[in-house]
């Protein structure tokens, strides 16, 4: 089955996206903007080869036409992947109804973070790396802890090369690393020392 994990330039978009790679530790990871989630939900489309595929979208937002959002979406269901959007800060709380006719939506306020919301929905509330996740993306900016400000602080790092440096492995590697599904290196923590 081909997975995809779908999210933003943000802490609490890397955080939701390292938590659906520890439920899915095979997908692949794509970054996209409110401004252009129809392209990439189209771009998957194009290269999903399994009916049984499945996409997470991470609290991306819908800057763009929202009629080609939909229809993206609806191409992929007839493909048979299963589409889930998740939400947990209210900001799209106005086009639910009409995403939810085309995908599962996860949108649950109560939740303060996208990274909450999908650890509730996962059921991984018991996973110690997940909790962590949490407590990383409500930190954004705040001193934390030893582990909270190491993990914040390797997204950050990844998001600037991949954004100033047009590095596109970078911030893909940094959600990896969140999650615990790659380990992190003393090349990562020279560049998070670099980063501060």
């Amino acid at each position: 089955m081909n997975a995809f994990v779908i999210t933003y330039n943000e802490l609490d978009g890397a955080c939701a996206a390292a938590v659906v790679m520890r439920y899915r530790k095979d997908a692949h990871i794509r970054i996209s903007s409110a401004f252009r989630i129809d392209e990439t939900l189209e771009e998957i489309g194009s290269r999903l080869v399994d009916s049984d595929g499945e996409v997470h979208i991470c609290g991306v937002g819908i800057y763009c036409e929202l009629q080609t959002v939909i229809a993206a979406l609806r191409d992929l269901k007839k493909q048979g992947v299963k589409c889930t959007w998740y939400c947990g800060r209210g900001y799209l709380n106005q086009v639910k109804t009409k995403l939810a006719k085309v995908c599962d939506t996860v949108f649950v306020d109560s939740a303060g973070t996208n990274t909450a919301a999908v650890v509730n929905h996962l059921k991984l509330q018991k996973d110690g790396r997940a909790r962590l996740l949490i407590k990383v993306a409500r930190e954004s900016r705040r001193p934390g802890d030893g582990d909270v400000q190491n993990l914040r602080d390797l997204a950050y790092a990844k998001m600037a090369r991949y954004f100033k440096l047009y590095d596109l492995e970078a911030y893909p590697a940094a959600v990896r690393k969140l999650a615990g599904v790659s380990e992190i290196t003393a090349g990562d923590e020279a560049e998070i020392e670099h980063y501060r």
